[in-house]
């Protein structure tokens, strides 16, 4: 079981936070756009809140790339939060934060044990694991970029439940000025995350089609974010995807194009994207368009090259695009 928290992130997926629309704080300029939360010394406490479900077993994996702005590693402030994963029932599973620059993990069960994890999370995008496993005492492991930082155990008399809840927090930044942290790729699972990252296209980057007449525009509301636009029919854009890395103990049940995309003027009605594969093109149904940016998805369960469930390696040969249509 695998199940994407958010991809395509928006504001109701994160109470109390805002969403980043600044591309340098996206994995790439095109990916999913970013969680941003802020705190400075006048906002010194700032806690937005993610729901997940539960996984079924005793081990949960969670993954997403993280970065913060500088002040974030090198400051004295007191507090400087990650996160805390609770329960269900709002019990502590794990207290991540930052003192005076440093990482340190606070495990279920102890008020005063804090562990300091070794290396520091700079300005850049990471990927960031957290294995945590209650199938005996309660064990947990961090990973950066799929590397192992720390690994710890703990007895404990009681289960606290397997995660249910994210507080994502900043706090006590009286020491700073404007401080932030930018999370994307939100990945909960019951299998192993490091090296796990959403495949995403750049659009003209690469691909059969590049007659799109339209640019890429910043034009988007805080919801829908940057997008391209055309104000021409029977064009069409096309990128090759980038890496993909899935499960590779199960086959990928369903591929989702998330496209943004407008249109100028009135000569386009439809847009619609579409899957090029062995030098066929599988085309998804007519979306309708207007001026403002929207997300138009598209869902393809199965391989329809193959007509079977979608497997890691069939990436490898997939390019996506989108066209515009009177």
């Amino acid at each position: 079981m695998m199940a994407i928290v958010f991809a395509s992130n928006s504001i109701a997926d994160f109470v109390g936070a805002v969403i980043s629309t600044t591309a340098s704080r996206r994995r790439t300029a095109y990916v999913a756009r970013s969680f941003e939360q802020k705190g400075s010394g006048s906002f010194i406490t700032n806690s937005a809140f993610t729901q997940i479900s539960p996984v079924a077993g005793d081990v949960t994996w969670i993954h997403f790339q993280y970065a913060k702005t500088w002040p974030f590693q090198n400051g004295s402030s007191d507090g400087s939060a990650v996160l805390e994963l609770r329960s269900v029932t709002d019990t502590l599973i794990l207290d991540f934060d930052m003192q005076d620059g440093n990482l340190r993990i606070r495990l279920f069960g102890s008020s005063t044990l804090v562990v300091n994890v070794t290396g520091k999370m700079d300005g850049t995008f990471m990927a960031v694991d957290l294995k945590i496993d209650l199938t005996t005492d309660i064990s947990v492991e961090l990973f950066i970029d799929g590397v192992s930082k720390y690994n710890e155990s703990q007895a404990w008399t009681s289960s606290p439940g397997n995660p249910g809840r994210i507080f994502w927090r900043i706090f006590d930044a009286t020491d700073f000025g404007t401080i932030s942290q930018y999370v994307s790729e939100l990945i909960v699972a019951d299998e192993d995350t490091t090296g796990m990252g959403l495949a995403e296209m750049v659009p003209n980057a690469a691909g059969n089609y590049g007659e799109w007449q339209g640019d890429h525009a910043a034009t988007g509301d805080s919801e829908t974010g940057t997008g391209v636009s055309t104000d021409a029919i029977n064009q069409k854009l096309s990128s090759d995807l980038s890496t993909s890395i899935g499960p590779s103990s199960s086959a990928l049940r369903a591929l989702v194009v998330n496209t943004k995309a407008s249109v100028r003027g009135g000569t386009v009605g439809e847009l619609r994207n579409f899957l090029r594969i062995d030098g066929t093109d599988y085309n998804g149904a007519d979306m309708g368009a207007d001026g403002d940016i929207k997300n138009h998805i598209t869902v393809w369960d199965t391989n329809p090259d193959t007509a079977s469930d979608w497997d890691t390696t069939d990436f490898s040969g997939v390019e996506i695009g989108i066209e515009s249509r009177a």
